[in-house]
């Protein structure tokens, strides 16, 4: 099926795959774990596959900890988005792939750290998403954990991300007042509009749901 939307290092340059002009694709439910994950995101963010998909859902596949996931992301940004970072010339050129929303829901990413260095990888836009959809993957942040600095960091240094779900996860209550208060205490332009929360185990209290409606109102 993957070869229909596009073909990572493709010597035809000219030949058009049967769905290469495809904008939108829910691969959701399919449990294709993290090796056939990374495949179609591999396509998505080669230069020369032809792929023009925009959106794409890829919750529930039982992606897990997401090395794979994370390793062609990786190199993606180094290969074609690394100068916004240090100003020194990529191998590929710079280059930005279509995608501008990824869904990763309900993928068991709490096994692993990828899921952090994906958020990591919002700074400075090198990943260039609109949207990334985090929620329901039991993902954890105890209090004071240095982690959600990380978190706070990127979006305030991304300029094109408006919506970041992180729904259904176990932020401690704390954690969550701090990355509110950075935010909003923030001047820095930034492109956020939402941030979701909800089903957050333990549930948000009613200052937190101020805060947050404050946020998207003023961004």
């Amino acid at each position: 099926f993957f070869h229909l939307i596009g073909e990572p290092r493709r010597s035809h340059l000219n030949e058009k795959r049967p769905l290469s002009t495809l904008r939108s694709l829910d691969l959701s439910g399919n449990g294709l774990g993290d090796d056939l994950s990374a495949i179609v995101l591999e396509i998505v963010h080669e230069k020369t596959s032809g792929c023009q998909i925009e959106e794409i859902d890829l919750s529930g596949n039982r992606i897990g900890a997401g090395a794979q996931v994370l390793s062609v992301l990786s190199t993606y940004a180094q290969t074609h988005r690394s100068s916004k970072l240090s100003g020194v010339k990529v191998r590929g050129g710079i280059w930005k792939a279509p995608l501008h929303t990824l869904r990763l829901s309900m993928n068991g990413l709490s096994k692993g750290t990828a899921w952090l260095e994906i958020v990591a990888m919002l700074k400075r836009d090198t990943l260039e998403l609109k949207a990334l959809d985090l929620s329901s993957n039991k993902l954890a942040l105890k209090e004071d954990d240095y982690d959600s600095d990380i978190i706070v960091s990127s979006l305030l240094k991304s300029s094109s991300l408006q919506v970041l779900n992180l729904s259904g996860n176990e932020f401690h209550t704390r954690t969550i007042d701090d990355m509110l208060g950075q935010l909003a205490n923030s001047s820095n332009d930034k492109g956020l509009a939402l941030v979701h929360l909800s089903n957050n185990t333990p549930p948000l209290n009613d200052r937190q749901l101020q805060q947050l409606d404050e946020l998207s109102q003023n961004s």
